[in-house]
């Protein structure tokens, strides 16, 4: 039986590891149009 705590933090890592990997695609796709 998996610990819901132990779950709980998964999950947050991984939305937010999806969150930081938006915004730097985000943020290089603004630097190439910046820097065209």
């Amino acid at each position: 039986r998996v610990d819901k705590s132990i779950l709980a933090g998964f999950k947050v890592r991984v939305e937010d590891h999806i969150l930081d990997a938006t915004l730097n695609g985000e943020l290089s796709r603004i630097s190439k149009v910046v820097l065209k």
